[in-house]
């Protein structure tokens, strides 16, 4: 079983329960990538398969990222 490092975290849950209110993966991407370069470590949470698949679509190859799959 893998566990967060210690220290400090920025929590992002892309989710909102409505697709229309939803922002665009390559948003939260570019917002990703931003924030890791700053050298922030990001948590990204998300609920069911379809969140689920959201959150990897936009972790996938963002240094500093973990979702809950990955912990």
């Amino acid at each position: 079983e893998r566990k967060l490092e210690r220290g400090a975290y920025i929590v992002i849950h892309p989710g909102t329960g409505a697709a229309r209110r939803e922002w665009p993966v390559a948003e939260w991407r570019n917002l990703a990538h931003q924030l890791a370069a700053e050298g922030h470590r990001l948590v990204f949470t998300g609920r069911g398969v379809r969140e689920a698949s959201v959150v990897k679509q936009i972790t996938s190859g963002v240094d500093g990222a973990t979702n809950p799959d990955k912990i």
